[in-house]
């Protein structure tokens, strides 16, 4: 586990010394100036549903066009498969310790979207609930994205001095 914080550490700590690659990771909420939309999957994430509705018409392509980004995904089933694995070879992965969802800036992501929703009229139905959370997705700043991004090398900092514990942020 170490060892993988290691290279996390030493992985991000060399992508922010190279600023123009720094853009191509800050890029990655969006393609040209247009956001990312968010993949709607019906019912549970399963191996086949990421494969087939998120990785292969949405990321595999979106990576390919960037070919100083580093992929980022957590260690959830439907990601550590082996068919999926195989489906990204060739693009260049973050690695991630097991657990570490306090790491990750998509989860924050999710935070911001989901207080912004506590705060709404409750949704009729799951396609007013998906038109809700499509609308705060793009109203999220690229700022905040930015900083998000920014802070991983202090959160994998922090993981490590936490002894691979979990860390608030």
């Amino acid at each position: 586990m170490a060892q993988k914080m290691k290279a996390l550490m030493d992985m991000l700590a060399e992508k922010k010394a190279r600023q123009e690659e720094m853009e191509a990771v800050r890029e990655e909420m969006k393609v040209g100036q247009e956001e990312i939309k968010v993949v709607r999957i019906q019912g549970t994430m399963t191996t086949q549903r990421y494969l087939d509705n998120v990785l292969r018409p949405v990321g595999i392509p979106y990576l390919q066009g960037l070919p100083s980004a580093i992929f980022h995904q957590d260690n959830a089933r439907p990601h550590s498969a082996r068919i999926c694995q195989h489906a990204l070879q060739g693009i260049q992965m973050l690695p991630w310790p097991p657990y570490s969802p306090d790491l990750s800036p998509i989860e924050h992501v999710w935070d911001v979207i989901g207080r912004s929703l506590q705060t709404l009229p409750l949704p009729r139905s799951e396609d007013e609930l998906w038109q809700m959370v499509e609308r705060e997705w793009r109203a999220i700043p690229q700022d905040t994205i930015r900083t998000l991004i920014d802070s991983m090398p202090r959160r994998v900092s922090s993981c490590i001095a936490a002894r691979d514990a979990f860390i608030s942020y």
